[in-house]
């Protein structure tokens, strides 16, 4: 009901799923998880040990280091992971609510990082590396945001296994690609 952190509740959760353990759990502190945020997507690249977090509530992408544990707040201040001004309709209800940040994608190779706000229809992405790069400035980081198209209202985004960016459209409930 995007009403806002459990103080302590925000947290990243590995569970080895033979043994249905936890292995590791990762607390947000406030900086990371502020009040009014709302933690949504979530993907990790095994490979290059980070954690990448859409925050729906005030907008922002989280990046988690998963060898050291630690999360940095990234592109809170810049206008991709805002909601846009516009309204939509699913199935024949108009839609108001601003969502920012929300749907997520990792590229194939690990190389880019996808993402669009639930209550707009551009489509972004950043490189991982530079997400992983502590030493920019917001600033920084901001201005190696690229815009990649327009697309439609989406909530859900993920590469199939044949390299297409999917898309769930809920003005068309369909799928795109």
């Amino acid at each position: 009901m995007l009403g806002g952190v459990v103080r302590g509740g925000a947290k990243l959760v590995k569970v080895d799923l033979r043994s249905d353990e936890i292995v590791q759990e990762i607390t947000f502190d406030e900086y990371v998880a502020p009040e009014r945020s709302y933690f949504n997507d979530v993907r990790v690249d095994t490979e290059g040990k980070f954690a990448y977090i859409t925050d729906s509530g005030k907008g922002a992408i989280i990046v988690v280091d998963l060898t050291t544990g630690r999360a940095r707040r990234t592109l809170y201040a810049h206008h991709s992971t805002k909601a846009e001004d516009t309204t939509f309709v699913v199935e024949g209800i108009t839609i108001g609510a601003k969502i920012n940040s929300d749907g997520l994608a990792l590229d194939p190779s690990g190389e880019y990082l996808y993402y669009q706000a639930l209550t707009g229809r551009s489509l972004y992405r950043i490189r991982t590396i530079w997400l992983q790069d502590s030493s920019l400035s917001e600033q920084e980081l901001g201005d190696r945001v690229e815009f990649v198209a327009k697309t439609g209202v989406a909530d859900g985004i993920e590469f199939g296994k044949d390299g297409n960016l999917y898309l769930t459209s809920l003005e068309y409930n369909a799928l795109r690609r």
